[in-house]
């Protein structure tokens, strides 16, 4: 197996002998093929396929059997990763609530676009109004134009968004100042993928710095 070679018994009774075979024979296993999954040089799982009764195991069926292990394994590797990417996006996100931020995401050209629905709560604009630049109608219009300025040229230089601006907070009306922090998502090639940014509310620290 470590090899990477498939464990074949046709006929345990008659190619192992009572003593050795009796486990098997009890369990009910006459024919036995145990399929090596060999990966980065490592035996990391296998396959197995029984038969009640003596079976000679055809070339056909053992690349059969090699070839739903290979898909079997590739499968229970895609329900990992996205077990670890759901974990992943809960863990982002509870870091985002403990810091009480606005997360947001934006494309490669640094356009909202999709569902924001964090955006959407805190603005009151609703999914229409954001999209692509819109989200600038609810910054403070002195603040509106110098972000917008700001941010296309990180989206050009693909270099990490910081910033500050006022924004009408949607619940009770009242401009509050956020602090912006936004960062590239790159590619293998540096190329970027999207945006990922966080909006934190730092009203009462400015307050306080200028009391």
């Amino acid at each position: 197996l470590h090899a990477g070679r498939a464990l074949i018994t046709n006929d345990t009774l008659e190619e192992l002998g009572p003593e050795q075979a009796g486990l098997f024979l009890q369990l009910g296993l006459r024919a036995t093929i145990c399929m090596p999954l060999i990966k980065h040089g490592r035996l990391i799982a296998l396959m197995a396929v029984h038969h009640a009764k003596p079976h000679p195991w055809t070339l056909e069926e053992q690349a059969l059997i090699g070839e739903v292990t290979e898909r079997c394994w590739a499968h229970i590797e895609r329900v990992r990763s996205e077990a670890e990417r759901r974990l992943s996006e809960q863990r982002f996100r509870g870091a985002v609530d403990a810091m009480q931020g606005t997360l947001w995401t934006n494309d490669a050209q640094g356009r909202m676009k999709g569902q924001q629905l964090a955006w959407g709560v805190l603005t009151g604009q609703r999914f229409e109004e954001y999209q692509d630049f819109g989200w600038a109608s609810a910054v403070h219009p002195e603040d509106a134009q110098p972000t917008i300025d700001a941010w296309r040229q990180a989206v050009a230089q693909r270099k990490t968004f910081e910033f500050e601006h006022g924004v009408k907070r949607a619940f009770d009306g009242a401009w509050r100042r956020y602090a912006i922090r936004a960062i590239p998502l790159l590619d293998k090639d540096g190329q970027t993928i999207e945006w990922v940014g966080v909006h934190t509310d730092i009203t009462d620290r400015r307050d306080a710095e200028e009391a």
